[in-house]
């Protein structure tokens, strides 16, 4: 039987999201790393801010300079008064966290990316399947959506016609990217089609 907390957590996403079978079941029976992170989850519901989910390559990633851009994304969002949840700093890096398993990070990603966030920060670059992932849920539950891209690498023709519903922030080594996602996320703040969140 599902309690109270649970059921308001899930109360909380926007309409039209399928739960499957698995991921209740993930969600009522949790593995430690997914009752933490429903902890997590019930910590950030209280405290009724914008959430938003921060996806970016992680595995082979050893550029420290890549996860510095993911932690300046998440101080944006705090510095405008949201709440980011940066994976790597919640405890499914893959290489810090090479035990957890991956169907403990679907649900974990499934619950962050598509259930609770007000709204989502991609990043395309280095190029990652678990964004593409990221962006097809975006797509398919209309989750308001900023991919930041390299200006001079093109996107598939598949992510272009997704690109076309969200909001794309190009960059390149000059440009000032945090401006733009600070509109973005300023923005996603005062609209968030999350029920019950003001």
């Amino acid at each position: 039987m599902m309690d109270e907390k649970l059921k308001y957590l899930l109360s909380r996403t926007r309409s039209g999201v399928y739960f499957s079978t698995k991921f209740l079941t993930a969600l009522l029976e949790p593995t430690p790393i997914v009752a933490q992170s429903i902890k997590v989850a019930e910590d950030y519901l209280a405290e009724n801010k914008p959430i938003f989910y921060v996806s970016g390559a992680l595995t082979n990633v050893s550029d420290t300079t890549i996860i510095k851009r993911y932690n300046t994304t998440g101080e944006l969002i705090k510095a405008s008064g949201g709440l980011s949840y940066l994976p790597h700093e919640h405890g499914s890096d893959p290489k810090q966290n090479p035990e957890i398993t991956p169907d403990d990070i679907y649900t974990i990603d499934f619950l962050w990316g598509v259930v609770l966030p007000t709204a989502e920060i991609l990043w395309g670059y280095p190029p990652s399947l678990g964004v593409g992932v990221q962006l097809g849920w975006c797509d398919t539950y209309q989750i308001p959506t900023a991919l930041l891209q390299p200006s001079d690498i093109r996107l598939s023709r598949l992510a272009e016609a997704i690109a076309q519903r969200v909001t794309v922030i190009r960059y390149d080594s000059t440009s000032n990217w945090q401006a733009s996602l600070h509109q973005f996320i300023v923005g996603q703040s005062k609209t968030s089609p999350i029920k019950n969140q003001q």
